[in-house]
């Protein structure tokens, strides 16, 4: 079903099919049919697959979060397609999955734990600030996923803490990853709260400091200058 739903002969109806399961208010075995589908065929057209995910999030149950994150990873994780796939969801999907983690509802916790995995990658999975220092990645879809992240309540400290890793690997103060990471922390008072104190235990963590983490901290403390408020009105 899901090579049909990408077939020019047959494409529209089995997608037009899947919407209507995912759609419809009642949760049924069909919509975990409809998930498995959508898992394999977004892979090749992420948009309309992700569309009819956002639908079943709201209304499947907690054992389902699991699952649907998989899904959302795997579409995200395609390799032959990465610089397509990351553009796709971390500026269509991403941006769409920050707007599920700021509405609230059944899809939230699954929203943000798929933002987490996404940014924190592991062998299977693109490696975002590798991809940002390439180029082939802008820094805003990004920052609006941390920031999402951060919002959502799950913890974001390990997340950050690989991000500090890859900085002093092969980052820049002043390059795309750590842009994206400021940029989350201009609009939100916890995540600027969070990466100030993470990145100061990452620093008394290393015997050697790394360039590209003290200038992100030394920007960092920028920020907060500028918005006072951001320490006390911190949510963490």
């Amino acid at each position: 079903m899901a090579e049909a739903a990408v077939t020019h002969e047959l494409g529209a109806a089995v997608r037009s099919q899947l919407y209507r399961v995912a759609a419809s208010p009642r949760l049924t075995p069909r919509d975990r049919m409809v998930l498995e589908v959508c898992r394999v065929y977004g892979r090749v057209q992420p948009g309309t697959a992700l569309t009819r995910l956002r639908h079943i999030a709201d209304k499947a149950p907690g054992e389902w979060a699991e699952n649907l994150v998989r899904a959302l990873a795997e579409i995200a994780s395609e390799p032959g397609n990465l610089a397509l796939v990351l553009v796709l969801v971390l500026v269509l999907v991403l941006e769409r999955v920050s707007g599920w983690a700021d509405g609230g509802g059944g899809s939230a916790d699954v929203a943000a734990a798929a933002l987490l995995r996404l940014l924190h990658g592991d062998q299977d999975m693109p490696d975002v600030p590798a991809e940002l220092e390439r180029g082939g990645l802008a820094p805003e879809p990004v920052a609006s996923a941390w920031a999402a992240s951060s919002r959502s309540g799950h913890a974001v400290r390990p997340v950050l803490w690989s991000w500090l890793d890859a900085l002093a690997r092969h980052g820049r103060g002043d390059g795309a990853a750590a842009t994206s990471l400021l940029g989350a922390a201009a609009r939100d008072p916890g995540l600027a709260d969070e990466l100030g104190r993470c990145a100061r235990r990452w620093s008394y963590a290393h015997t050697r400091a790394s360039p590209a983490v003290e200038a992100l901290r030394r920007s960092l403390d920028q920020i907060l200058r500028r918005k006072p408020c951001f320490v006390n009105c911190s949510r963490r």
